[in-house]
């Protein structure tokens, strides 16, 4: 079995001492159900994507109806049925003047994606801009390119990022850091491509929130300085902070909207990068050279747009904004508790996501490691921040004892 273990490398493990995973037999709803009889709540949705539960009928039987039809094509010369009904329903859920869409495979490619566009718009224009903005404790993906605007503090990359020296910035909190940011942008405004930003909600990068007024100071300033705004919404989008998308807090259209995970309910991996109609007619033009120079094997595969298609049915015939209401509701009145754990910093909620910012070493994440199976919950900390983001169909009751989880492993570990 060890020998067997070996031959897959895991995520961000040291491989050496990583515990064993745990041997998945089948997964419905919230729930996982282990080899050895075990059923556990998966109270990370799959690091942020069964948004609908595991196993939904409604994707699964649109997916089988799509493989009996087209399974797959290139997509350059041809097309389907499925990737222009997709781009249809895009467009009328995003913010207004978000038009033309490239599919590929994953999040991290949908912001290389973005980037190169970001990048070609310029070059287009005859203008050298090929620096970006980006914001401490932001997270972007592990391809090479989106490394470079992570910030090497998320404690996942410290790689060099001399090709395009991007600019890390603090995202501002006030009037003066405002201020500072729009004079960044004003000095710099010559090199730089493109603002890069998660909307509201900074994942990897400790859970961190901020409001929407911020954000759409941000927006204005990028604007302001006629430079191309990238919202990276795959971790926000779909619902996840309360709205369809974290954007409409602030009542923005980004010039680039990056999305993936539940983009697809979590059934298969999917993903797109947005562009308003003036980035595309930046690419639309007599001259060959000015084609967006990119293509994937996988671009727009069919199944990839049968499953986000029926997701998006889902969000659109099924009340998944009540919902995460209902969640953050709970969320805000059952966590209030952690507040007299000595170790617990911070508490922070914002639609589906329930984080508790811990002080702690990593021996005290490993034990929370060992302990979460025990209490029937999945439970992933990021770093030193112990959180839940569940499913959108999870009851009262299941919630309940994810956070009685969360109370058994801090009282475990601290």
């Amino acid at each position: 079995m060890e020998s067997r273990i070996n031959s897959v490398w895991q995520s961000y493990a040291q491989m050496k001492h990583a515990l064993p995973p745990q041997a998945v037999e089948s997964s419905k709803g919230v729930y996982i159900n282990l080899q050895d009889g075990r059923q556990i709540i998966d109270a990370v949705s799959s690091w942020w994507t069964v948004c609908h539960g595991h196993s939904h009928p409604h994707i699964i039987g649109r997916m089988k109806d799509q493989l009996d039809k087209v399974s797959h094509v290139m997509f350059t010369g041809l097309a389907h049925k499925s990737v222009y009904e997709l781009s249809d329903k895009l467009k009328a859920a995003l913010p207004t003047g978000i038009n033309h869409f490239i599919y590929s495979e994953s999040g991290s490619v949908a912001v290389e994606i973005a980037m190169k566009i970001a990048i070609q718009f310029h070059i287009n224009q005859g203008k050298n801009k090929h620096r970006f903005i980006y914001f401490e404790n932001g997270y972007h993906g592990d391809t090479f390119g989106c490394m470079k605007v992570t910030d090497d503090n998320t404690f996942l990359h410290s790689l060099t990022k001399e090709a395009l020296k991007p600019i890390k910035v603090k995202i501002p909190q006030n009037t003066n850091d405002l201020a500072d940011f729009d004079r960044l942008l004003k000095a710099n405004k010559d090199d730089i491509a493109g603002v890069i930003i998660e909307p509201l909600f900074q994942g990897v990068g400790n859970m961190n929130m901020y409001s929407p007024e911020i954000l759409r100071s941000i927006y204005d300033i990028t604007k302001k300085h006629g430079l191309i705004f990238i919202a990276d919404e795959i971790a926000t989008g779909f619902y996840r902070t309360g709205e369809y998308f974290a954007c409409d807090y602030a009542n923005i259209t980004p010039d680039i909207i990056c999305l993936g995970k539940a983009i697809s309910g979590g059934h298969i991996s999917f993903a797109a990068t947005g562009v308003t109609t003036e980035i595309y007619e930046g690419f639309y033009s007599d001259d060959p050279n000015h084609a967006l120079k990119h293509a994937t094997t996988f671009a727009a595969n069919p199944l990839g747009c049968a499953a986000t298609i029926a997701s998006m049915e889902l969000f659109e015939n099924e009340n998944r904004k009540q919902e995460v209401r209902n969640i953050e509701s709970q969320l805000k009145q059952e966590m209030k508790a952690f507040k007299h754990y000595k170790k617990v910093k911070d508490i922070r909620i914002l639609g589906a996501i329930g984080a508790l910012h811990l002080d702690c070493d990593y021996q005290d994440i490993l034990k929370m490691r060992h302990k979460m199976i025990d209490s029937g919950v999945w439970l992933r900390p990021i770093g030193n921040v112990l959180y839940t983001m569940p499913p959108f169909i999870i009851t009262e009751d299941e919630l309940s004892r994810v956070i009685k989880a969360m109370h058994e492993v801090l009282i475990y570990t601290l």
